[in-house]
């Protein structure tokens, strides 16, 4: 996963299949090319563009992308940053206009003033995010409507942060070392009270060796602790850390006893990963797994680490990080600068390199952009909520929420 910058369609895949297969599967799918190849460009006619790809010890048929349809559309209300300030938007609008922004703040813009990593309570009455103001930063929270927002009185680095399910408690990262050194994981309750370290990363992971652009500089290692999350029952918090040699999914209890690698690094073109988050029945995890300040696509897995899955299958270079879920657990939003020609991003004059927001079905199915008004959504670890409690009238018209 690169370092972060500033705030920041398909016919339906067949399901991904896990790392591992029997070897008589691939001769059936070896057979089932060689039956394609005979047909010929007759039935050719007949029959979607299909790509064959090799990731990590997966193989798949992916479908091509295709142009967005109505039945695309999907419900709730998502948290996006924009600057200085926090939105809400519905992920059923596609556009590359305002139309449907929901204001939850309302501050000036400011050089060295930046809002991001906005997560919902689970009862989605409540917002914790990071803010920064003149390089200094922190975590406040804030109502849904606006209202009563506060400052806690954290570490200037905390950042990353999501409440228990109970609402109760806050886990974060503080970033006191910086993006690359230092992180840790930290647990306060809600009004920033009695902080508590839960992790002592000791070891580091070391970006593999590669020839960088001029003036980008080398990342000789990393080391930290971060992208924490509660379980759906509060009983655990998932997160990645570098305390095994690379940067891996770790679980562990709520209190931070009993700490458990779910992740290694055995697939050859994904050996690190990070960014996991919960999905709302808390079975699965879905997660960021490539090149470690690289590039690298979306995964997915059992709560216990097994069933490894990859969802999305990128070509070198490209990035597709920062996954969640929607509410019913139906749908994964993640960013990536993979270029879909019936969306063009109006923003970059390049087919790649301005990351956008995309959304696909759970299963790695249905891929298409989402928006293009927002440069994603970070590492938010809630950033998607059914309808909140919201008052404030027509100051919060988001359109359709349905």
């Amino acid at each position: 996963m690169p370092p972060p910058t500033s705030p920041p369609f398909v016919p339906p895949l067949p399901p991904p299949v896990e790392e591992r297969r029997p070897v008589l599967k691939y001769v059936a799918y070896a057979l089932a090319a060689l039956l394609l190849i005979a047909i010929g460009a007759a039935a050719a006619a007949y029959l979607p563009t299909l790509l064959e790809r090799l990731g990590g010890n997966t193989l798949i048929l992916e479908s091509a992308t295709s142009t967005p349809s109505a039945t695309d559309s999907v419900s709730g209300i998502i948290l996006v940053p924009k600057g200085n300030n926090l939105f809400m938007i519905t992920p059923d609008a596609f556009s590359a206009s305002s139309t449907d922004e929901c204001p939850i703040t309302n501050d000036a813009d400011s050089p060295g003033s930046a809002k991001g990593f906005p997560s919902w309570s689970f009862d989605g009455k409540k917002i914790v995010y990071y803010t920064e103001q003149q390089g200094r930063g922190g975590i406040s929270t804030i109502n849904a409507d606006g209202t009563d927002r506060k400052a806690l009185p954290v570490s200037p680095h905390g950042a990353l942060p999501s409440f228990s399910p109970d609402g109760e408690k806050i886990v974060y990262g503080d970033q006191t070392g910086g993006f690359v050194s230092g992180a840790e994981v930290w647990l306060m309750n809600a009004d920033g009270t009695n902080l508590q370290q839960l992790t002592k990363t000791t070891k580091s992971a070391t970006p593999r060796d590669r020839k960088l652009p001029p003036g980008v500089p080398k990342i000789t290692s990393v080391t930290w602790s971060k992208f924490p999350s509660f379980s759906p029952d509060g009983k655990n918090i998932v997160y990645s850390s570098t305390q095994s040699g690379h940067s891996e999914i770790w679980v562990m209890d709520a209190d931070g006893s009993n700490k458990t690698q779910l992740t290694f690094p055995t697939i050859a073109t994904a050996p690190d990963a990070n960014a996991p988050a919960w999905s709302p029945d808390g079975k699965r995890i879905v997660f960021w797994s490539g090149y470690e300040t690289e590039y690298g696509n979306v995964w997915v897995m059992n709560a216990d680490g097994s069933g490894r899955t990859q969802l999305t299958f990128e070509l070198d270079g490209i990035n597709s990080d920062d996954p969640n879920w929607s509410p019913d657990g139906k749908s994964i939003i993640y960013d990536s600068n993979h270029y879909d020609p019936n969306r063009p991003n109006p923003a970059s004059a390049t087919p790649m390199g301005v990351p956008q927001t995309w959304i696909m079905d759970a299963n790695g199915g249905n891929q298409r952009v989402l928006t293009f008004t927002y440069r994603g959504f970070g590492v938010s670890r809630l950033p998607w909520r059914n309808d909140p409690a919201i008052s404030g009238g027509a100051t919060f018209k988001c359109g359709s929420t349905s």
